[in-house]
């Protein structure tokens, strides 16, 4: 059965330089092999999502690649978040080849650690 979720707007991600600063500053950081990812709750009423991809990963098209797997797996799995909160995600180096289910699958064991950290505990 396929997911049904909601395009991701422009309401959905994060676009000021403030804001992404609010979650390196505030927020709760979580690692794997994959990503690097913030936690931040705000007041906001839906969870917005930011993507930082570092020159190192290649060329523009690559990056860009990257960002829109990540946007794509956010999209397919933001109900598993806290409705209200921030998120910025920075992929690391370790990843040769990026497809959405390497993507998925890290950020399914990340969510899982923030949701523990605070005590969230979901059942699907």
């Amino acid at each position: 059965m396929i997911k049904k979720t909601g395009p991701f707007l422009q309401r959905h991600r994060l676009k000021k330089y403030y804001e992404f600063q609010a979650v390196f500053e505030n927020g709760r950081f979580f690692y794997n092999e994959v990503f690097k990812i913030g936690f931040l709750k705000s007041e906001n009423v839906e969870s917005r999502l930011g993507v930082i991809v570092s020159k190192q990963h290649g060329s523009a098209p690559k990056r860009n690649r990257i960002k829109r797997l990540i946007r794509e797996m956010f999209r397919q799995n933001r109900s598993n978040i806290l409705k209200s909160g921030d998120v910025l995600i920075i992929p690391r180096f370790n990843v040769k080849e990026w497809n959405l289910e390497i993507c998925e699958k890290a950020f399914g064991i990340l969510v899982k650690k923030y949701n523990d950290s605070l005590g969230i505990h979901q059942v699907h």
